[in-house]
């Protein structure tokens, strides 16, 4: 963290994530104390944590975060040291995203699990596990259609990729990331540009 914080005070970048499956929730959590906006500072101006149900105001653009999502490879991992059960994404985080959010929602909603299975996902085999993912996206669903983004940003899936969804209250981009290892692309996949206040995402032959 030290050395993250370091490089991030050199370059002059503020780092904000959001928590993943794989994370010691509860370790986190006890170590690092969310301010009013339920994010939680690591070290101090440079890099700290978006807890789920934070909201936050960026170039006046309004972020909301919701982290989380069902580890596949739980069987194979141990609880309390590889995999902990915080990792579902509950009913009090997504009301606590809504009512922080308020009756204006968000612009951007980040989040690791996404709304619905991406494009050349398929549902697992495992018929608990796949109702537990299935669950998962429902409740990403809810935060999106009460909170109502024009951005959706989200990983979990390793998969890259860009689509408009569209829904009753209107539509929104979603916007998928790989990983380091699946992305094709060298120069992007894991990562993207966004724009503010515009929220044009930037294609990698852009930048």
């Amino acid at each position: 963290l030290d050395a993250v914080a370091g490089v991030a005070a050199r370059h002059n970048v503020w780092l904000r994530f959001i928590d993943g499956n794989h994370d010691a929730h509860p370790i986190a959590r006890h170590a690092y104390p969310a301010d009013s906006d339920g994010v939680r500072p690591i070290r101090a101006g440079v890099l700290d944590w978006a807890d789920r149900g934070s909201v936050w105001d960026w170039a006046g653009i309004r972020f909301g975060a919701l982290g989380g999502a069902v580890s596949i490879d739980r069987e194979f991992r141990k609880e309390g040291r590889s995999w902990w059960p915080t990792e579902i994404v509950t009913d009090d985080d997504v009301n606590t995203l809504i009512d922080r959010a308020g009756p204006g929602g968000v612009d951007v909603l980040l989040t690791h699990d996404a709304p619905q299975l991406p494009p050349g996902i398929r549902e697992l085999a495992d018929p608990r596990l796949a109702a537990d993912c299935r669950r998962s996206n429902e409740q990403i669903a809810a935060a999106v259609d009460t909170t109502q983004p024009q951005l959706v940003l989200h990983g979990h899936y390793h998969c890259d990729y860009q689509r408009r969804i569209y829904r009753t209250w209107g539509d929104y981009q979603i916007v998928g990331l790989s990983s380091d290892q699946e992305s094709a692309d060298p120069y992007g996949g894991p990562w993207c540009v966004i724009e503010l206040p515009t929220l044009k995402v930037l294609q990698r032959h852009e930048l």
